[in-house]
């Protein structure tokens, strides 16, 4: 059970990787929501993370929906009062969502961060499997 899981996020961080970056559509309250569980130090770091990629032009707001989701939840946080070791629920779009695992799956990656960005990967692709519940 365990190596299909991890078999299919593989598939679906492929499926999500091979594609070009969505585009939100619609109007945001039809749009489902992922809520996934993350360190703030985390958030904080993959927002740093994501500066290292390389995009389009077409893919600027994309780009930039994706900071601002991450900005928000941790300034939030912070506000709240948490510190980086406390976990935070970062609400974001499945657009955001998707677009955020895209440009971690670009990110230039070193050997001894491979655990956090799976652990963080995972928060994200867990929480698309309960909003699809």
């Amino acid at each position: 059970m365990k190596n299909f899981r991890s078999i299919l996020s593989a598939f679906t961080l492929a499926l999500i990787a091979t594609s070009s970056i969505a585009f939100a559509q619609g109007k945001q309250a039809e749009t489902p929501m992922l809520k996934p569980d993350l360190l703030l130090g985390d958030v904080k770091n993959v927002s740093l993370f994501i500066d290292n990629v390389d995009i389009r032009g077409n893919e600027v707001d994309a780009f930039l929906d994706v900071k601002q989701t991450l900005a928000k939840a941790a300034e939030a946080a912070e506000k709240a009062g948490k510190k980086a070791d406390d976990k935070i629920t970062v609400e974001m779009k499945i657009e955001t969502a998707r677009n955020f695992l895209l440009l971690m799956s670009r990110a230039p990656l070193k050997g001894g961060e491979a655990e956090k960005f799976k652990a963080i990967i995972t928060a994200v692709t867990d929480a698309a499997d309960k909003a699809q519940k």
